[in-house]
């Protein structure tokens, strides 16, 4: 069962030339590239997608803190009013 030069038995039995050596090398590094490529274009989508759920996050803390605010005053001004319950 004789394979194709540069293929798996090849390289097994140690035959692969100057030539299929390069080329194999070259395809690992192409495919080596791609995938950093498409890890690099996943990270910037995921940092992409946490800069907007912190962006949101903040707006709704900052919501939070005014109503607080607010809330906290409308007890001061009850509190002075001698309108306390209790």
């Amino acid at each position: 069962m004789d394979r194709a030069p540069g293929g798996p038995a090849a390289e097994e039995q140690g035959r692969m030339t100057p030539e299929e050596r390069f080329e194999r090398i070259e395809r690992n590094l192409e495919a080596t590239t791609a995938a950093q490529v498409r890890l690099t274009e996943s990270m910037i989508s995921m940092n992409e997608s946490i800069t907007r759920y912190v962006d949101a996050s903040n707006a709704r803390m900052t919501e939070i803190e005014r109503s607080l605010k607010d809330l906290i005053r409308a007890i001061t001004m009850e509190h002075k009013n001698g309108k306390q319950k209790g």
